[in-house]
């Protein structure tokens, strides 16, 4: 294990995991996930709450990549900050590592723990910003809808200026458009731009995304038929 850590750093990391997966790498996917799956000391079970292991994660996290909801229950019990966030080049929070795990249970404990669900990593995105990654539609529904439920807000934008509903578009992920927009329709601004100048409507026109595009059209239908969405830049 000592082995591996120093041959892969600070890139053992949930992101790098999920780009390792995404690759088809399975080597590497296999030879980090087996690091995270060993019987590794949380850090804080000595009582130090803040200590951090090499990659910059706190024992919250660690506890949450495990997927050890016990423990995660009593580091938070015992003053573990639920809004800390990683020192490495990410800068995750619980939350976000909650959802890229997806494990609903500990993003739901994480929730009512009063974790922010609007908290940006370094790079920008709130872990709404992740949902689209998972793989599993029924588990990209629930973690978006715990989040939503929780005061996430589905027009905040990421680093480079996406909403959820960008990232939607550029995944051409209709399952889950179709579920914010029946469920939170009132709530989505379509008008609004990334850093691009481009909102989620010129996007799917851009890849041409044909039912995305109709599911737009019945949206803004549905959305005139209340009153008119402010303009957002």
């Amino acid at each position: 294990m000592e082995e591996l850590i120093s041959k892969w750093g600070s890139l053992i990391t949930l992101d790098t995991l999920k780009q390792a997966k995404k690759r088809a790498d399975e080597f590497v996917f296999s030879e980090i996930s087996d690091v995270l799956k060993k019987d590794i000391k949380i850090l804080g079970a000595d009582g130090n709450i803040t200590a951090r292991d090499q990659n910059g994660l706190d024992g919250l996290m660690l506890a949450v990549i495990r997927g050890d909801k016990k423990m995660v229950l009593d580091l938070i019990r015992r003053g573990a900050s639920v809004n800390s966030r990683s020192r490495d080049q990410f800068g995750y929070a619980p939350l976000h590592f909650s959802v890229l795990q997806e494990n609903i249970a500990l993003l739901e404990t994480l929730l009512q723990q009063k974790a922010k669900s609007n908290l940006k990593s370094k790079t920008g995105d709130a872990p709404l910003h992740l949902v689209p990654y998972i793989e599993s539609d029924i588990q990209q529904k629930r973690s978006a809808e715990l989040l939503l439920n929780y005061g996430a807000d589905i027009n905040l934008k990421n680093a480079v200026g996406d909403t959820i509903i960008h990232i939607a578009v550029r995944r051409n992920d209709l399952p889950l458009l179709k579920y914010l927009i029946d469920q939170f329709s009132i709530n989505i601004n379509l008008n609004i731009k990334n850093n691009d100048g481009q909102t989620p409507v010129s996007l799917a026109t851009k890849f041409e995304r044909k039912e995305v595009i109709n599911l737009f059209n019945d949206l803004k239908r549905a959305q005139q038929e209340v009153g008119p969405t402010r303009d957002v830049i």
